[in-house]
């Protein structure tokens, strides 16, 4: 296993998307009445997107810090030790 940069750019484009459906969204809800017919379904898509992006940041400030421990590892104790890909297929 190897470090991917693409797949890591990948999911930095997906993130970065979903971000903006949360910002896109939460515009749409701030200027929707709650009496309005969409406005539950909505702020539900607003709170289901926002909960996507909390797992994703969680996901990949898990990834970077065992990315961080796999060096200090090889600079201790194992230089030969190649840093194993950082696999996102869960996060998407």
């Amino acid at each position: 296993m190897r470090y991917n940069p693409s797949l890591i750019a990948k999911v930095t484009t997906m993130s970065f998307f979903s971000l903006l459906l949360q910002l896109l969204l939460g515009s749409i809800c701030k200027l929707t009445t709650e009496t309005h017919a969409d406005f539950a379904d909505l702020t539900n898509a607003l709170a289901q997107v926002k909960g996507i992006n909390e797992y994703i940041d969680t996901q990949k400030e898990i990834a970077d810090n065992q990315k961080k421990l796999l060096r200090l590892y090889n600079s201790i104790v194992a230089k030969d030790c190649p840093i194993p890909e950082v696999r996102w297929t869960n996060v998407i």
